[in-house]
Formats: C-alpha cells, structure tokens, sequence
C-alpha cells in the first residue's frame, strides 16, 4: 500500500470538503441576507450581506477576491445617494440599528446577524486553512520539480553508457 499516494487522496478529498462547506456558507449567507432584507425598513443603518472584492492588487498579480461581509447602508441627507459601508468582523448584531422604525423585527435581526458572524467566521477560518496548504504547497511544489528534473537528466546520462557498454559515460 502506498502511504503516499493515500495520504495525497486523503488531502485531495479534505480540500474537496473545504471547498463544499464553503459553497453551502455562501448558500446560507445569502438566505440570511434575504432575511436582512425583508426584516430591515428601507432606511439609511440597514444590514445586508454583500460580497466585495477584497486583499491586495500587486504589480502585475491581482490577489482579490471575493468576500462576503457585512455592510450598512447610508444616505446622503435624504438625498438619492446611498452607499454602504463594510463593517468590522463580528459586529453586525451590535450594530444593528434600534430606533423606532427598526424596532418591530429587532429580536429577528439580532439572530440572524449572530448567525452571519458565525458563518463568516467559519468561512475566514476555511479560507485560511487553505491558503496556508496552498502556499505550503506553492512553496515546495517548483523546486522539487525543477530538482525532478535535473535528477532525471543526469540518470539518462548515466543509463545512456550503460545500455551500450562499447561507450563511456559520463557524470
């Protein structure tokens, strides 16, 4: 049996699952945020869930993606001009508004922003996870193969002689 080969399976299947826990969050997150929605007055301190792009765009590489996180509407003095602002992780139910035209789905929101913290939670710890084998793997993977193949050549070389005895090989 070859532990190897298992163990590389084992992994394959694991990110596999990664991958798919990270579908269904994302499922979830956008049921909750239909939730948000309904329960939330059209007003300037609603929450929503929405995915922007996130991380760093270097010189050459753009290393964002996709992220959900949690916003809060705003308005510009009762004008037409509305935007959102992200808000920091783990804060959605404490920020919640609470005036008077909230007040009637207070209770339903509060939960349901304690249930997106959570699945945002989890999907950040997925998310690291993998970039960290990523990385582990990106790291590794190029000079193993470029040594691969310097071993290689210098085995042909070796075998080359050796397969016709009249010549002499070299190493």
């Amino acid at each position: 049996m070859n532990t190897y080969r298992t163990a590389a399976d084992n992994a394959a299947q694991r990110v596999e699952d990664m991958r798919q826990v990270i579908v269904r969050i994302d499922d979830a997150l956008r049921r909750l945020d239909q939730l948000l929605d309904a329960l939330q007055p059209a007003l300037p301190g609603k929450l929503r869930v929405e995915w922007r792009l996130v991380g760093v765009r270097g010189e050459g590489e753009d290393r964002r993606t996709l992220t959900p996180q949690v916003v809060k509407w705003l308005r510009k003095n009762n004008e037409s001009v509305w935007w959102s602002v992200a808000l920091r992780k783990g804060t959605a139910s404490r920020s919640r508004r609470r005036s008077k035209d909230f007040e009637a789905n207070s209770e339903a929101v509060s939960k349901v922003c304690q249930e997106v913290d959570r699945l945002l939670d989890k999907r950040a710890r997925i998310g690291t996870l993998l970039q960290h084998f990523s990385s582990g793997v990106g790291g590794l993977l190029p000079a193993t193969l470029h040594w691969l193949d310097e071993m290689e050549s210098m085995l042909d070389k070796i075998q080359r002689p050796a397969a016709n005895p009249q010549s002499k090989g070299e190493v």
